[in-house]
């Protein structure tokens, strides 16, 4: 057998590549990338790591959000919350400060620089560099008794705390959504509360609806009915059914026999997310996308849609998601199937519904960071057996490669603004803690929240 000539390979910016024969593969393509990514020049670099962000909560960590309290008169706090996924869901808070002093592993206490009423008193554990430090109590600024101390840490690291706001009186087992409105935070399950940076109270209008994929649009929320049988604050359950607040005010539902529009097809498939795109409200099935702009309900696609709610990411001015055609990119009017590189792994995908009311889809969902759409998948056993596998797109090269071994994650957070110490006092620069840049965390189902990269 005549011997191939050596070559070179310049970069290797074709990227992963599963739906062509070996022969028919470019130089430049790649069989397989697992936990590889490539830099800006086409070079293969290995991917970074997580680190865990505060101390452990419990249960499933569902969904998390960062929101900004704007109050007259002060200037603005930035919120970093998550939510686990249960019959009656905690909310929890993350906080932050920095150490104002070098730590090393015989350190018995930590020194910071502001502590905050909200951190855990007289002990608790707190996390500095991903290092879990437990304490049996506070004196002034400085947590006291500290112990398990693996790594030192300089002056000015980041020291964080989970904290419970208390219970949020809502089902989350059906996923746990969270929409802004009027500068009151609203928590979305089978039913609604809203949180105001103190209390956590109950959307008491008996009009309200039992409604998921909780949305701002217009000045209104719009959610898509849950499956739940109808009763007073929990109406319109039907799953293909949009019901509306009142303009500006989250805690008024107007009349259920009339603040609402159905959304059929031949399939009569369940509403499985919403999003807003240039204006328009776009209503996502599993095989299909609707567009409602206040005047017309359309139906834009036959063949795209959407798992759940959160396949779907806006990047730039395009949607990103994933349905059982493939994956897609969008604009509201045309779409194009960007998954085919890696339609063995796709295609391979089973889905896996909750349980209570089997509305929704709970083994995929998605998050975003530079440019990059990332797909959770879970396992996957064809074309390889990994486990927790997660499909990253550039989207400014157009391009894929795949990471795994993220265990058991539950969800995907990405943020524009989030918390890097305490939201009520100032880094060393003089500057605000809420760090504004891009950022990607995710929680998995034994409490513990992340940052990655």
């Amino acid at each position: 057998m005549a011997k191939l000539k050596d070559f070179p390979i310049l970069d290797l910016t074709g990227g992963l590549t599963t739906d062509r024969a070996d022969n028919l593969m470019e130089n430049n393509q790649l069989k397989d990338s697992l936990n590889l990514d490539l830099d800006e020049a086409g070079r293969l670099k290995r991917r970074r790591g997580i680190q865990q962000y505060g101390d452990t909560a419990s249960g499933i960590i569902d969904e998390s959000f960062v929101f900004t309290f704007q109050t007259s008169g002060s200037h603005p706090l930035t919120w970093h919350l998550f939510v686990d996924r249960a019959t009656n869901a905690k909310l929890y808070r993350l906080y932050g400060n920095y150490t104002t002093l070098d730590l090393t592993t015989a350190s018995t206490v930590v020194t910071i620089g502001n502590m905050y009423i909200d951190f855990a008193n007289p002990s608790g554990t707190i996390e500095i560099n991903g290092d879990l430090i437990p304490y049996t109590g506070v004196t002034g600024n400085t947590f006291t008794g500290c112990s398990a101390i693996l790594k030192s840490h300089p002056a000015f690291s980041g020291v964080y705390q989970v904290v419970s706001k208390g219970s949020t009186g809502i089902d989350t087992r059906s996923g746990a959504y969270f929409s802004i409105l009027n500068n009151l935070l609203v928590i979305d399950g089978v039913s609604m509360a809203t949180y105001n940076g103190t209390n956590i109270s109950e959307i008491t209008d008996t009009d309200a609806p039992s409604g998921l994929f909780i949305t701002n649009y217009r000045d209104r929320l719009y959610v898509a009915g849950s499956g739940a049988t109808d009763a007073a604050k929990r109406r319109n359950g039907i799953p293909i059914r949009i019901s509306y607040s009142a303009a500006g005010d989250p805690t008024d539902w107007g009349d259920y026999t009339t603040d609402y529009f159905d959304v059929e097809d031949d399939r009569g498939e369940s509403i499985t997310g919403l999003k807003e795109m240039n204006d328009v409200l776009l209503i996502f099935k599993q095989n299909s996308i609707f567009s409602y702009d206040e005047v017309q309900l359309k139906q834009r696609f036959w063949n795209v849609g959407a798992y759940s709610h959160k396949v779907i990411q806006k990047i730039g001015e395009l949607l990103y998601t994933f349905c059982p055609s493939g994956v897609w990119v969008t604009n509201g009017t045309s779409a194009q199937n960007i998954g085919k590189p890696v339609e063995k792994y796709l295609k391979n995908f089973r889905p896996d519904f909750e349980t209570t009311r089997g509305r929704v889809v709970i083994n995929t969902f998605s998050g975003q960071i530079n440019g990059k759409y990332f797909l959770y998948l879970h396992d996957s056993t064809e074309p390889k057996t990994r486990s927790d596998v997660v499909l990253i797109y550039d989207t400014i090269k157009g391009k894929w490669t795949i990471h795994d071994t993220y265990t058991n994650f539950a969800h995907f957070g990405s943020f524009s603004t989030f918390l890097s110490g305490d939201p009520s006092c100032v880094t060393i620069t003089g500057q605000s803690a809420a760090q504004h840049g891009e950022s990607l965390f995710a929680g998995d189902t034994g409490g513990k929240y992340y940052r990655l990269f």
